[in-house]
């Protein structure tokens, strides 16, 4: 029950945060609230990592995992504080801050990838080669799928001679998402499997977050297809952000439950990978 209750949270969360921006008008107060918003909820995704990676003992494999996790949202949130509040913006700032940013995808997804090879490390892996690849290669039709507008829009703008630094950013993050989603789908299924348990919430809530962040990079690339307002078009991708990094706060909850649940050798399962022979 506890475990629905956090796959639940996101939702309600994200159902506030709109029900918030709804009753702002436009204006000063409404731009406000959204960076009060944005702040808090990668806090909240920071504050998750942090609780997982409590659960384990230092020097433990997902401990180091969650922590890269953990380290993305600590590079954004220095630089909203250091750029977005404080400096005055101009086009040497901008490249700085794109730069945080690619940091960040790139900490991200070095995170994503140790989570994604937890179980092979700790041989326990059942899944057959073949089956695995044919996983990968659907979740990778699935996000390109998803983000395929973003990609091309921001393969344009990286080849064009304004803004390169910043359509590379974006291009990372695109492409960081899509390698994540990959990577992951067959460690969430193993989950699944093996335990059909407890095991399986840490995992499927991990991998909602990151299928958040397709939907995310998917609505930056829509407005040069579709006519949005502008409004709805920033709204649309902070709500997606607001789930994405709530559901990374109940996902890091949930690995600190299982954890909790298991009796001592248990809880070494996922922790540290067997030693080489």
């Amino acid at each position: 029950m506890k475990y629905r209750v956090l796959a639940a949270i996101p939702f309600v969360f994200t159902a506030i945060v709109a029900i918030v921006f709804a009753m702002y008008p436009e204006g000063a107060g409404r731009l406000i609230a959204m960076r009060a918003e944005i702040e808090l909820v990668k806090a909240l995704a920071l504050i998750g990592c942090v609780v997982a990676a409590s659960s384990f003992e230092r020097g433990d494999y997902l401990r180091r995992a969650w922590l890269l996790n953990g380290a993305c949202f600590v590079v954004l949130i220095l630089r909203d504080v250091t750029f977005k509040m404080s400096l005055p913006q101009g086009p040497q700032l901008e490249n700085v801050q794109a730069s945080l940013v690619l940091v960040a995808n790139i900490v991200s997804i070095a995170g994503t990838w140790m989570m994604a090879r937890t179980w092979q490390v700790a041989g326990i892996d059942p899944s057959q080669s073949k089956a695995r690849i044919a996983l990968i290669l659907s979740a990778a039709a699935i996000a390109l799928t998803i983000t395929g507008t973003a990609i091309y829009t921001d393969i344009r703008d990286a080849t064009a001679t304004a803004s390169r630094i910043g359509a590379l950013e974006a291009l990372a993050s695109d492409f960081g998402d899509v390698f994540s989603l990959c990577v992951i789908a067959p460690v969430l299924l193993t989950a699944w499997a093996m335990r059909g348990g407890v095991l399986r919430w840490p995992w499927a809530l991990y991998t909602a977050s990151l299928f958040g962040w397709l939907v995310y990079d998917a609505i930056a690339g829509v407005s040069t297809f579709v006519t949005l307002d502008p409004w709805t078009h920033r709204l649309a991708g902070e709500l997606c952000r607001t789930i994405s990094c709530t559901f990374l706060l109940s996902a890091g909850i949930a690995q600190r439950l299982v954890i909790a649940s298991f009796d001592a050798p248990s809880s070494r399962l996922l922790s540290t990978p067997p030693e080489a022979p």
